[in-house]
């Protein structure tokens, strides 16, 4: 009897890899507050500095709100509140 099989065959489509985004912050003697107003809008909350009469200089990228605060804490000398 003959085979009526058909060979099956396998398509693999390779799955995209998505990598995950980043935010960057573009920063040049900006005062903190105005900073603080940019990310919470990206981040969709309200943060607000201990000191608003620093300034802020830099070039920030991260997808890590948490890492972003603690930075720029650290840089300033301040405290921010979210």
């Amino acid at each position: 009897m003959p085979n009526t099989q058909h060979p099956t065959t396998s398509t693999h489509h390779p799955t995209p890899t998505t990598q995950p985004s980043s935010t960057a912050f573009h920063f040049e003697d900006t005062p903190v507050n105005e900073a603080l107003l940019e990310i919470g809008q990206q981040y969709g909350v309200q943060l607000a500095a201990s000191d608003t009469t620093r300034c802020i200089t830099g070039d920030f990228e991260t997808d890590d709100l948490p890492t972003l605060i603690d930075l720029i804490e650290e840089t300033l000398d301040i405290d921010i509140l979210h």
